[in-house]
């Protein structure tokens, strides 16, 4: 396992072993089905993506250009909750990650069309029992994954157009405050889909992106504070396609795809 540069004051690699397992991701078509008609996460045609977390299936499917619906069911498939999303003004809205926390909150990120007609990055939080969203605007930073870390805080993959010396990946607080970072993106100009295209998870003890999901893809392991990484390769080019991928316990790598 290579190392990967980091952070310049501490550089030190993790442990060799790590575990990742894929698993395949459900999609469908984009019709949308009226809401009330569904009650089983098997009977909606318009899943966009689809993860397990928690306990719980989180699904988000597209309702318009401006629109996206939230699904949440169990481990049967039986829905227990929905929200519909959207921003004011906005003409367009992409849905780029999401994950679910441990008291059932949903965080995801994505960007929109804003009034004036600039990109709008956000991430965005709806808390089980609240009627609206915590909206964190993170410009000039476009987050493209997101995965909710044990503490409740964030971990996001995404880049800056503007700078090409900004970290790729980023701690955030709860409110989208920096807590750490590392590798600048002048380190992917060769390989720019590598901070748009992948997976990010967050456990207590490390942190998994694997990435791009087609293409030369690169696991890299992180310790929790951004202060060291290590490196592995993925699938190669040509050879299939990841479609999503797990950090297991017993720290054993395990690939599946197409």
């Amino acid at each position: 396992m290579k190392q990967l540069k980091g952070n310049p004051s501490r550089r030190s690699a993790l442990k060799a072993g790590f575990g990742l397992m894929a698993f395949r991701c459900l999609l469908g078509s984009t019709r949308f089905v009226e809401e009330s008609a569904v009650q089983n996460v098997s009977e909606l045609p318009d899943l966009m993506f689809i993860k397990w977390s928690h306990g719980s299936f989180l699904s988000v499917s597209k309702i318009d250009a401006a629109a996206s619906m939230f699904t949440i069911a169990n481990s049967s498939g039986v829905i227990t909750s929905k929200f519909n999303f959207s921003l004011p003004d906005a003409s367009r809205l992409w849905i780029h990650d999401f994950d679910l926390d441990s008291s059932g909150a949903v965080v995801f990120c994505g960007q929109c069309d804003s009034a004036g007609g600039q990109l709008a990055p956000f991430i965005a939080i709806k808390s089980p029992q609240a009627e609206g969203f915590e909206v964190i605007r993170t410009a000039p930073f476009v987050p493209s994954l997101l995965s909710v870390a044990p503490d409740g805080t964030f971990y996001v993959a995404g880049r800056e157009f503007s700078n090409p010396n900004g970290h790729v990946i980023r701690h955030l607080t709860r409110t989208g405050s920096p807590i750490a970072s590392m590798f600048p993106a002048s380190q992917f100009q060769t390989v720019p889909q590598r901070m748009e295209s992948g997976y990010l998870v967050a456990t207590a003890r490390r942190i998994g992106w694997y990435s791009p999901i087609d293409g030369e893809a690169v696991y890299v392991e992180m310790s929790p504070d951004l202060s060291s990484s290590s490196l592995a390769p993925g699938i190669a080019a040509g050879q299939g396609r990841v479609l999503g991928f797990a950090l297991t316990v017993r720290r054993r790598i395990s690939h599946l795809g197409v």
